[in-house]
């Protein structure tokens, strides 16, 4: 019997990658939505400089529930756990343009993958329902994390906001990122 050559080891399987789904912000949704604006960790990367109140929360949900020039999603997983927020603002049907804006609120869900999951969602529902052209992001120089997840996801650098933001005692910039809809 001829010996058999040792085996190679085999590389893991590479995990699934997480998959977010769009569905409605809803009004039991503000608790949650609520505590992830008001927390320093995160409000570092939205750019909320002040603490903001339920009434203002309620104010802002029934305000942009009623603009046509906003679309707000909660980020739900598969298990059908709300995550965070995401949407457009600026939603310009002509030329067909929008700002995107995403957080992951969730702090047990971040660094998962549910960022890129979650802009890839929200740029197919741009692209395809919403029949937007360019979607396009500011992103803080310091948010490394977001600023990758977005090359990934297609966008590409378009221009540079110099000191456009006041953090932790210094200036930083801002980048600004778009992603065309491919024919």
């Amino acid at each position: 019997m001829k010996p058999q050559p040792p085996s190679k080891p085999q590389a893991p399987e590479p995990a699934p990658a997480p998959s977010v789904r769009l569905r409605a912000l809803e009004p039991g949704d503000l608790g949650r939505s609520l505590m992830w604006v008001n927390d320093p960790e995160i409000t570092r990367f939205t750019g909320t400089l002040f603490p903001v109140s339920s009434v203002e929360e309620d104010e802002w949900y029934r305000r942009v529930l009623h603009d046509p020039t906003q679309r707000i999603f909660a980020l739900e997983t598969d298990g059908g756990r709300h995550v965070g927020n995401g949407g457009f603002r600026d939603i310009q049907t002509v030329p067909g343009k929008a700002e995107l804006w995403i957080y992951v609120g969730d702090k047990s869900k971040q660094n998962a993958g549910l960022g890129t999951a979650a802009i890839t969602a929200l740029v197919r529902f741009g692209f395809e329902r919403m029949n937007l052209h360019r979607i396009w992001v500011r992103v803080f120089a310091y948010n490394e994390r977001a600023l990758k997840a977005f090359q990934r996801c297609g966008f590409v650098q378009e221009g540079l906001l110099r000191d456009d933001v006041y953090r932790d005692g210094r200036h930083y910039d801002t980048h600004v990122l778009a992603v065309l809809r491919q024919p």
